[in-house]
């Protein structure tokens, strides 16, 4: 079975994860972790919430390395790794410290960090927060927040701004498989932000070719902002800068632009948002081909996206055309869900569809693509009213 990496970090009591990947270690056998235990460690859980593995972990304040260690002393900011078992599609890894009452309050409690592996990459990593909330606590109230940046206070460029995300908003919900989650709309939040001509949130662009454009922003200055001005607490942000071009990016927070009178125009624009939107809220990976950019050597962890036939039947096999043998297909037929080359800037990686709006932006999603993202609006969205 796969194992991930998980580097993590404690500073000022505060759980920190600094990177997750492939490895190619086993994972060390589970630990007995006695009820009631001290200590810290992990467990993971598959899809039901059944625990299959545990480790004991480094005490982070540097006393000791065993559950049930107790020792009291200052508080250090520590560093390590771990290697765990894939707890594969929903399932989930949880942090745990548990330590006796003299010891030291910041430390006190149970589980105290759980994210689950739905994607991959730097798309978990930029969603850690955000998970750990959803898996820990009610369900948040505002699942994503459209955000503008750089429209002045006047009538045109509000109307521009609120067109464009009522588009978005319109586009999102009505396509599989956000369709089938009604209640998604209620928990969509629009705001123009900050009235600064040229934006507050400290654009950077990136000339790509073809008209194209990578944008991004200060994610800190756009944090304080929804926090300290807004009182909002999203899940998810996409922020719409006001600029003429088509392009943006999928980190944290998503980020998109307004497109451009011709061939990259407001409609492939709203496409292109969706797309970004999609990698910083579900961690999919783009499904497009760059012999220059090979995957590297380990599966990809991202769902969508597959190494070769074990990974692909590993994350999306329960949709294979049953119809097609063998596999790879690599056919041309749109509905055909198999294998197609080309996925995560690698001609030698595979997608489970010919087309998808990861590999273009104005597409439908792929089978793997929707089969992520039901899971994960499942997760982080209360049920629709009867």
């Amino acid at each position: 079975m796969a194992t991930y990496r998980i580097d993590y970090a404690f500073k000022n009591g505060a759980l920190l994860l600094s990177g997750l990947a492939d490895s190619g270690h086993a994972a060390p056998p589970s630990d007995d972790i006695p009820p009631g235990g001290s200590g810290f460690w992990l467990t993971v859980h598959d899809r039901t919430g059944r625990q299959t593995h545990a480790q004991i972990l480094r005490d982070p304040r540097g006393v000791g390395a065993l559950a049930g260690a107790g020792a009291v002393g200052p508080v250090l900011d520590q560093t390590g790794s771990v290697f765990v078992p894939d707890p594969q599609s929903n399932g989930h890894v949880s942090f745990h410290m548990g330590f006796p009452a003299q010891a030291d309050a910041a430390f006190t409690g149970e589980r105290v960090a759980t994210f689950a592996l739905k994607g991959g990459g730097w798309g978990i990593l930029n969603a850690f927060d955000k998970l750990r909330r959803v898996l820990m606590g009610p369900k948040p109230t505002s699942w994503l927040l459209i955000l503008g940046d750089g429209f002045p206070a006047t009538d045109a460029d509000s109307d521009i701004f609120n067109k464009f995300a009522a588009d978005v908003v319109a586009s999102l919900c009505a396509m599989p498989p956000f369709k089938d989650t009604p209640q998604l709309r209620k928990h969509i939040v629009i705001d123009i932000g900050p009235r600064k001509p040229g934006g507050a949130f400290g654009w950077t662009r990136q000339d790509l070719g073809k008209e194209r454009w990578l944008l991004t922003l200060e994610g800190a200055r756009v944090t304080q902002y929804v926090k300290q001005t807004l009182r909002l607490d999203p899940l998810n942000v996409l922020v719409v800068l006001n600029l003429p071009l088509y392009g943006g990016s999928g980190g944290d927070p998503a980020v998109a632009a307004l497109g451009k009178p011709g061939a990259w125009g407001r409609g492939q624009a709203i496409g292109a948002a969706i797309h970004e939107l999609c990698h910083s809220a579900f961690a999919l990976a783009d499904e497009y081909a760059d012999k220059g950019s090979p995957g590297g050597q380990g599966p990809p962890i991202e769902l969508n996206v597959a190494k070769d036939e074990t990974d692909a039947r590993a994350k999306w096999g329960e949709l294979f055309d049953p119809k097609i043998q063998p596999h790879p297909t690599d056919q041309t037929t749109v509905r055909t869900v198999g294998m197609f080359a080309g996925a995560k800037y690698d001609a030698a990686q595979w997608r489970s569809q010919a087309t998808c709006r990861m590999f273009v932006p104005e597409g439908p999603f792929c089978a793997a693509c929707r089969q992520v993202i039901s899971s994960v609006l499942a997760s982080e969205l209360p049920p629709a009213a009867p």
